[in-house]
């Protein structure tokens, strides 16, 4: 059976009201990982220096994520506070970096990570990338509507679902690759209400991964991209 992996911004701020913040302060190399530690019962916040978090990946499960839409940060709480057990996630930027952060919870008090891109300067080599890295690289040239090698765009001309009637699904782009197939869809809250997605709500079984722009729709158009696995089932964490 095929699993899925969802992912969901949720754009609320979150206030800081202690002085006591422990701050990290790592170097973010594109495509490199970082460990950190981090506050096992509290909230901790995650930073890029002059950019903007846009998208999370691996949190599902282990964190409660929060956004500040404004900040362009986000802060992340371990769902079970007793647990010490490691978990990596994956953050994308605006500008286009990707990164993996490996978080350490321990018994601290809540900790403060912020990561100052730097260049490597590096000699060109064929780099091979892993199935996860791959995935994310799909991800982040469906968002941007980008073509990407590999892969046949075309228009998409159908929805192959549908929701409530409050929600409406608009097909645009379908991307297909030798491993997956790829399909963007505009969402579109047509109801007067404050709409909020979750994963059980969309998923099929079939799916492999969704990525949500955000979690929350007004009534405005929303973007959103499903992917799906051609061979053999991946969980992407």
């Amino acid at each position: 059976m095929r699993k899925s992996f969802f992912l969901a911004l949720v754009f609320e701020m979150v206030s800081q009201t202690s002085t006591l913040l422990a701050l990290q302060t790592y170097p973010l190399i594109n495509q490199q990982k970082t460990v950190a530690p981090i506050s096992r019962d509290q909230q901790n916040r995650i930073a890029v220096a002059g950019d903007r978090i846009q998208q999370i990946f691996g949190a599902e499960g282990f964190f409660d994520v929060q956004s500040d839409d404004v900040g362009g940060q986000i802060f992340v709480k371990c769902l079970n506070s007793k647990s010490t057990k490691p978990q990596t996630i994956t953050l994308i930027t605006e500008s286009g970096l990707t990164h993996d952060l490996k978080l350490l919870p321990q018994e601290t008090e809540f900790q403060s990570i912020l990561l100052k891109p730097t260049l490597v300067s590096e000699k060109p080599k064929q780099k091979i990338l892993s199935y996860r890295q791959r995935l994310i690289t799909l991800i982040k040239a469906m968002i941007q509507g980008q073509k990407i090698p590999g892969y046949r765009v075309t228009p998409l001309k159908q929805a192959e679902r549908a929701f409530k009637k409050s929600l409406t699904i608009k097909p645009l782009l379908a991307y297909q690759g030798e491993q997956e197939e790829g399909y963007v869809y505009l969402l579109k809250n047509e109801g007067n209400d404050l709409l909020s997605l979750r994963e059980q709500n969309l998923a099929r079984p079939q799916d492999l991964a969704i990525a949500l722009t955000q979690a929350r729709i007004q009534c405005r158009p929303h973007w959103s991209c499903w992917f799906r696995n051609y061979g053999t089932p991946y969980l992407v964490y």
